[in-house]
């Protein structure tokens, strides 16, 4: 019962905080719901107690189908609420998550309160009711490292609720055979009810492959006429690859005839519910990926050194792979089998023009938060490709000062550090970053580039060791690269980024304080809102 309530709670907090920004807020608020609404129902167990009503079996079978139900199409709910998820984020499937959060949490305080009276009732002994208490508590610790570890990981959000609602129906089965074997009187409707429960399940069971990829498109894409060509767990992200048509059409054919018709499709990738890119098929590179290394590679001394954060998609190092003075190009990458699958899948290759085969690629499967602090390298440009909403722990750590010196030593002395991502235009928030790398001793500029009908908008934060050295960029970019005829095909094909120095705010952002304990409230306030 334990592992089963605390995996409900655990698949809502985390489909929300997967939803809009892991942590932040939507976890430790579900929790908090859940937690308040545990209290409620066990006081509710409580008072009937305390009147001298007495126990019934019928009562504890009928919280753990409840809870069945509930925590079975949890997950269906919140999703189909997210219709068009990718452009709009419906906050009604907020509020769904924490009405679902505060009735388990309402039937799980339940629980206990009616398991202690099923005690007293079969006259089991203290040393038994400790055993209950003890396994209740090791339950719970099991349902938080089973369900983020391995349910997670390997079957997703959707499945995994019918798995914990098939456990709980088997709960159900147990206390039925309780019953008949100690005369505790039970409900002859609970069996039927059961019945048409499970065969429910098993029919939505044996058509749930179907049944979760049509949800997923309706998840991201609404009614758009679009093909999933790909979905793969990790421990670490859920992976979707769709194909789209450029008229909108119908996709009709075999993955094959997609591959071959390249120029009439879109090819987009989403992870965790995050647009990691949308791009015509057959682009052999992008505004996006274009210019983290650019403008850089040919105005700054001579690089040989470069480091990716990130880009297991391979789009950075497709890009990379075309200067031949980068004579090593290092790819730190959390995920392997995103890596793999981006190596791999016919389809992420051929978008990545097959980059990761290239010998002066190497690959690096770590947390780069981790592996930065130990590398003994330096490098004449890093790039930092994580994804760029909504606004996660991981992103955060991409804008603190931690994160902001360990970039410093490992960056050359005349290197640069471009970040990028699509949500750093707010004022509050580029004042922020701005003070934040002085506090690290980096100079910053902001680049940014309009975003077109077929292409979006391109943000970057680009850190300099000294501050000669972005002064000596600034100007020769206007003064050389904009006006280098070599340069002029590129720039009448994607545009070109405008540069601007940062005004330097009065805060500045530490991810183990991130911007939540130290500042006044209105501060606090305007920049939760930002």
């Amino acid at each position: 019962m334990a592992f089963c309530s605390l995996s409900y709670e655990i698949l809502i907090a985390s489909r929300l905080s997967r939803i809009c920004g892991e942590g932040m807020f939507y976890y430790p608020a579900t929790l908090g719901v859940f937690i308040l609404f545990m209290g409620l129902g066990s006081t509710r167990i409580y008072w009937q107690t305390k009147n001298a009503k007495p126990f019934s079996l019928q009562r504890l079978i009928n919280v753990e189908l409840l809870l069945s139900v509930i925590g079975a199409f949890s997950i269906l709910g919140i999703n189909l609420l997210l219709k068009d998820s990718l452009y709009n984020i419906n906050l009604e499937a907020f509020a769904l998550g924490f009405i679902l959060a505060a009735l388990i949490g309402y039937f799980s305080g339940q629980e206990l309160p009616l398991l202690f009276n099923l005690c007293a009732a079969l006259d089991l002994s203290q040393k038994e009711v400790r055993r209950i208490i003890f396994f209740d508590y090791l339950a719970s610790f099991f349902a938080s490292a089973v369900c983020t570890l391995i349910f997670f990981a390997h079957w997703g959000f959707f499945k995994t609720s019918l798995i914990i609602a098939f456990i709980n129906v088997m709960i159900v089965v147990m206390l039925l055979r309780l019953g008949a074997k100690q005369n505790l009187p039970v409900s002859r409707h609970t069996q039927k009810f059961l019945f048409i429960f499970i065969a429910i399940f098993l029919v939505v069971l044996i058509q749930i492959d179907k049944l979760e990829n049509r949800i997923l498109q309706r998840l991201y894409l609404g009614d758009r006429n679009a093909v999933l060509l790909a979905k793969q767990y990790t421990p670490y992200q859920q992976i979707l690859l769709f194909a789209m048509r450029k008229d909108s059409a119908p996709v009709t054919g075999p993955e094959e005839k997609i591959l071959r018709q390249a120029q009439e499709y879109y090819l987009f990738a989403v992870l965790n519910g995050t647009l990691q890119f949308f791009e015509p098929f057959e682009g052999e590179a992008d505004p996006d990926h274009t210019f983290l290394f650019d403008p850089y590679l040919k105005l700054l001394p001579p690089i040989s050194h470069a480091l990716i954060l990130g880009g297991g998609d391979g789009l950075p190092a497709r890009q990379a792979v075309r200067y031949p003075a980068l004579q090593e190009i290092t790819v730190v990458d959390i995920d392997q089998e995103w890596v793999d699958f981006a190596r791999n899948n016919p389809f992420m290759k051929k978008k990545n023009r097959n980059a990761f085969a290239d010998p002066r690629v190497h690959i690096y499967n770590e947390d780069a938060f981790q592996w930065i602090p130990r590398s003994q390298e330096k490098f004449g440009i890093i790039v930092v490709d994580f994804p760029s909403e909504p606004f996660t722990l991981a992103k955060l750590r991409t804008s603190s000062l931690q994160f902001y010196r360990d970039l410093k030593r490992v960056l050359a002395p005349e290197g640069v550090a471009v970040i990028h991502s699509n949500s750093f235009s707010s004022p509050v928030k580029l004042e922020l970053i701005t003070q934040t790398a002085r506090k690290a001793g980096l100079y910053a500029l902001y680049g940014y580039k309009p975003g077109s009908s077929r292409w979006s908008e391109v943000e970057q934060i680009i850190l300099f060791q000294t501050g000669g050295a972005r002064e000596t960029f600034y100007k020769h970019y206007y003064n050389q690269y904009l006006t280098t005829p070599a340069n002029q095909a590129l720039i009448n094909q994607w545009g070109h980024l405008d540069y601007a120095y940062l005004k330097r705010g009065e805060h500045w952002i530490s991810f183990y304080d991130p911007l939540v304990s130290r500042l006044p409230w209105p501060k606090k306030l305007q920049y939760l809102m930002e």
